[in-house]
């Protein structure tokens, strides 16, 4: 059988930051912005941090924010969520993920990537304070496009660059907990697994068109088993 992909996201799915990140997003769009008043009602799921910042810029009032608008809130945001995600206060394991990597990590012919909407310093910085950072040595993030969609093509491309093995999308994964997730891996022809811990429920996750959804990754056996059964 060929090499198999698996690309995972980061929040959601494998870890929660219990709203610390949020926190840390409306901290830096109070300093910059005295008068922002947070929407409850916006969700970060799924969506990439420029995606999220010009999103809260434009809902402030701000119609057409420049990249240079972006990118200033983007580091001012990385260097709060330096101090406030550290392995003294760790983002929360969600049930199975570590398990589950050790597991994948061990198969000779298996590889692991990242498809996430963190921009790459966010994405170690809260992989290393939890402690996986060791399982993920490419990927593609938020920085490389504000469209989630055009992240798996980024991610392929350099995990076959760094582990010089050309995969079959037929043996590449998406594991991502939102419906964004789910659409990316659809909209470039990989399967998908979709886990429930995040915000969308599993008939929202269905209807989006996972093929497959899973309550948590606490099922290593179960998983395995679904990832080797359906590899060529």
């Amino acid at each position: 059988m060929k090499p198999l992909l698996i690309l995972f996201d980061i929040d959601g799915t494998l870890l929660t930051g219990h709203g610390v990140p949020r926190q840390a997003a409306m901290e830096v769009m109070q300093r910059n912005y005295p008068d922002y008043a947070p929407a409850k009602s916006f969700h970060f799921a799924g969506l990439t941090d420029p995606q999220i910042f010009r999103e809260i810029l434009q809902m402030h009032g701000v119609t057409d924010p420049t990249p240079a608008d972006v990118d200033k809130l983007i580091c001012e945001f990385i260097a709060v969520l330096r101090t406030r995600v550290t392995p003294d206060d760790p983002p929360h394991l969600l049930p199975g993920v570590e398990t589950l990597l050790r597991h994948c990590a061990k198969k000779a012919d298996w590889y692991l990537a990242l498809v996430t909407g963190n921009v790459m310093d966010g994405a170690f910085i809260k992989l290393t304070a939890a402690g996986i950072y060791e399982y993920f040595v490419t990927g593609a993030f938020g920085d490389d496009d504000h469209d989630r969609n055009n992240l798996p093509p980024i991610a392929i491309k350099r995990a076959e660059k760094y582990f010089g093995i050309n995969f079959d999308k037929r043996n590449i994964w998406v594991v991502g907990d939102s419906k964004k997730d789910v659409e990316c891996a659809l909209e470039n022809n990989l399967n998908c697994l979709a886990v429930e811990t995040g915000l969308a429920s599993r008939e929202e996750l269905q209807s989006a068109g996972a093929g497959y959804v899973v309550k948590d990754l606490s099922d290593t056996n179960a998983i395995i088993t679904l990832f080797e059964k359906l590899r060529v």
